[in-house]
């Protein structure tokens, strides 16, 4: 509470003036603070100590003070603390300063600037220049490197030293490198007594600043947090003079991967996006060729709604660029013993020391897998945590599947993509009737859908005509509600004005001769088919079915006379639905028997 006091004491002095914006004011009394922390500890000569006999009462004269500091050789690299200060030539009110010195001064000499830390809200202030991750994430990934004691640890993109602030209380040597040009990680470095090993302002993928004569320097370790979501002009994988880069894109977390395997010569713990995880594309390629190498150690996935500001799922990926590993260990760190959720939904780890003991000697397949690089490469190069864990739930339908006869889905049906419907702005195309997720219903086949569009008439002339819906194709949705699914009645119009298409979110599955539709529905829409299909549905922020996994899932095959039982469950649900719908109808009906407002008056 002391240093959250002493900050907001002093930022309180500098808010009133309006010559300084927010970020120059903050940078002026942390200089203040770290110069008067330096002075009380002797890390400075006499003559540049901060003291009573300081006369500071102009701008000018702090520029000169800090400029003197600067150029202090006692302070080596930390003197970079000092620098950026033209904001100071303003003509800035004397007692501002007088203020703002005289409490850094009595605070320090009263010890109370020793064991100095930040509130989360003053990382939040400079979210743009580094995510404030959660001191449990920073313990738990910096515990993951194991003994890191005189060990040289790269920490690229911690911009506010929060990584390297850990890794030197377990004895570790950091080195950050961050793109932000700002005193502000070495002032943080002198007021929490961080022990960075040096500090550098530079790019990491534009420009490298870690050379050993012309080449990347190699860190026995590297722990990063790096922003997601970046995007990079391709020239930078083009122009790249250390051929880092293997991949051609414009993905800033791939790319700063490849940047950090090159810059490693161990271990590296990562936290990367989900859709690194299982998207296509050039991430597909980035795990396919991890993989082949055998580098890839472990994926921990986290819990959800962690971080600050963004519900973006991540997890943590260590890699070994040293030694191969032919295995991959899988850990479901979102687990709920792991984490709490607030009132806000938002989480937090727990417990993280029982999340490293999990990674190092649990043997619950629940929760953990060592799963071989041969058969992940097999599974589409996929590394989501949940596509090899074995839940309870999981382990019943494995043993199920084991003593039925199988078959793939993509045995059983042909898969179709939806049209797409002309834009809203065009008037002058073909009717038809949209069905979405909002028109599934919980039984049955599906009611006629409300929602119309318009489509090109070129696409009844063409491959694309097969996209209209027929009696007997199943619907899946595998965008947002992925998974929901519908089946087509009998009576639906055939192709043509007013036919039947499916929207963008979802596909159909239309069976082949060997497997009734209405059983194929009805087992999908099971507990096994329910449990299976969840097990494929993708982690990110809006949940997603991959075709791939979609056509792998294993559906039982039924004898012929269990076949004509499940048709007439089948239909007896829909008699029931029916029924259902009459006395819903009839419910509105008698709710509208009094004290109704025509619709005459009421619209």
């Amino acid at each position: 509470m002391k240093s959250e006091y002493i900050l907001g004491q002093m930022l309180d002095i500098f808010r009133r003036n309006h010559h300084f914006t927010t970020d120059e004011y903050t940078q002026v009394v942390l200089q203040i603070l770290a110069w008067a922390k330096l002075s009380v500890n002797e890390r400075l000569p006499s003559d540049l100590q901060l003291t009573k006999n300081s006369k500071l009462t102009t701008s000018t004269e702090l520029f000169n003070s800090f400029k003197r500091v600067s150029e202090c050789p006692e302070l080596g690299e930390n003197k970079a603390a000092f620098e950026n200060i033209a904001y100071l030539h303003r003509d800035i009110s004397p007692g501002v300063f007088v203020d703002a010195i005289n409490f850094a001064r009595d605070s320090a000499q009263k010890n109370l600037l020793n064991s100095f830390d930040f509130p989360e809200d003053f990382y939040l202030s400079f979210l743009s220049h580094g995510s404030p991750i959660p001191i449990e994430v920073i313990k738990f990934m910096s515990a993951l490197a194991g003994d890191l004691k005189g060990k040289r640890v790269y920490c690229p993109y911690d911009s506010l030293c929060l990584i390297a602030r850990q890794v030197s209380k377990q004895d570790g040597i950091p080195s950050v490198e961050t793109p932000w040009v700002s005193p502000i990680p070495w002032l943080i470095s002198i007021l929490t007594d961080a022990n960075i090993y040096t500090i550098v302002s530079s790019d990491p993928l534009q420009r490298p600043a870690f050379l050993e004569e012309g080449y990347l320097q190699k860190f026995d370790f590297t722990i990063a947090f790096p922003l997601f979501g970046q995007k990079f002009d391709i020239e930078v994988v083009e122009r790249d003079l250390f051929k880092r880069f293997k991949e051609p894109t414009s993905s800033g977390s791939i790319l700063t991967l490849r940047h950090i395997i090159a810059q490693t010569e161990g271990k590296a713990i990562v936290a990367i996006p989900g859709s690194i995880l299982f998207s296509r594309g050039a991430e597909h390629l980035l795990r396919k060729d991890l993989l082949h190498q055998e580098m890839i150690e472990a994926v921990i996935s986290m819990p959800p709604a962690l971080l600050p500001f963004t519900a973006i799922p991540f997890s943590i990926l260590i890699l070994d660029t040293r030694d191969k590993v032919s295995t991959v260990r899988f850990v479901d760190g979102a687990a709920e013993q792991f984490s709490t959720r607030d009132g806000r939904n938002r989480s937090k780890l727990v417990n993280w020391e029982l999340l490293i003991e999990t990674f190092h000697k649990s043997n619950d397949e629940a929760i953990v897998a060592n799963i071989p690089t041969v058969h992940i490469l097999e599974n589409d190069a996929n590394l989501e945590v949940s596509r090899y864990l074995l839940p309870p739930a999981q382990k019943v339908i494995r043993h199920l599947l084991s003593r039925n006869e199988t078959r793939k889905l993509s045995e059983l049906v042909t898969f179709l993509r939806p049209s797409k419907p002309l834009p809203k702005n065009e008037t002058e195309g073909i009717p038809a009737l949209e069905v979405g997720v909002s028109d599934f219903p919980n039984y049955g086949y599906l009611t006629t859908p409300k929602r119309q569009v318009l489509l090109s008439p070129k696409v009844f002339n063409s491959e694309e005509k097969k996209s209209f819906l027929y009696p007997g194709d199943i619907i899946i949705s595998v965008k947002g509600s992925a998974g929901k699914l519908a089946i087509i009645p009998d009576n639906v119009p055939p192709v043509g004005p007013n036919a039947w298409v499916v929207n963008q979110s979802s596909l159909i599955m239309r069976p082949k001769s060997s497997i009734d539709p209405r059983v194929l529905f009805m087992y999908l829409c099971s507990n096994v088919g329910e449990t299976l299909l969840k097990g494929i549905i993708s982690g990110a922020t809006v949940p997603l079915i991959q075709l791939q996994q979609l056509k792998d899932v294993e559906i039982i095959v039924p004898k012929p006379t269990e076949a004509e039982s499940i048709i007439n469950t089948f239909k007896e649900q829909v008699q029931i639905q029916a029924q259902i719908n009459k006395l819903q109808e009839k419910l509105q009906h008698l709710s509208k028997a009094h004290w109704d407002i025509p619709s005459s008056i009421g619209g």
